[in-house]
């Protein structure tokens, strides 16, 4: 339900069908975009190295299935985008000595995950 409201967004702004796949396929990089961000966040702050969470993102960037996922029109990397910093998230509010506030945003962010890939669940189960 959230990624086919923010793609409709993008319909509103320009509603020529064929032109608007543009900003559809760019909105999906983004979200991968800031995955890849979050992922480095998580490893470099859990092994408290840089170099092996460069390289780990790196290789996870290279991946063919990574790469088909980010140029699709797909909830995917919106979904992996909102879990994986849901998670971190989660990680700081247990360290941190002022938890509500970010254990609001951690279930806000967990339930928008949830929220995500819902309607390609429901075409499943329809078909």
């Amino acid at each position: 339900m959230l990624y086919p409201w923010l793609l409709s967004w993008i319909w509103k702004w320009d509603p020529s069908f064929p032109a608007n796949l543009g900003p559809s396929v760019c909105l999906t990089a983004l979200f991968s975009c800031g995955f890849l961000v979050v992922a480095f966040e998580m490893l470099a702050n859990s092994r408290r190295r840089r170099l092996p969470a460069v390289a780990m993102v790196a290789v996870c960037a290279s991946l063919p299935v990574f790469l088909m996922v980010s140029g699709s029109v797909m909830s995917d990397s919106l979904f992996m985008l909102l879990a994986l910093a849901a998670a971190l998230l989660a990680d700081k509010a247990m360290r941190a000595s002022g938890r509500l506030p970010l254990a609001a945003l951690v279930g806000v962010l967990a339930g928008l995950s949830v929220v995500t890939p819902q309607w390609v669940w429901r075409s499943w189960v329809a078909s």
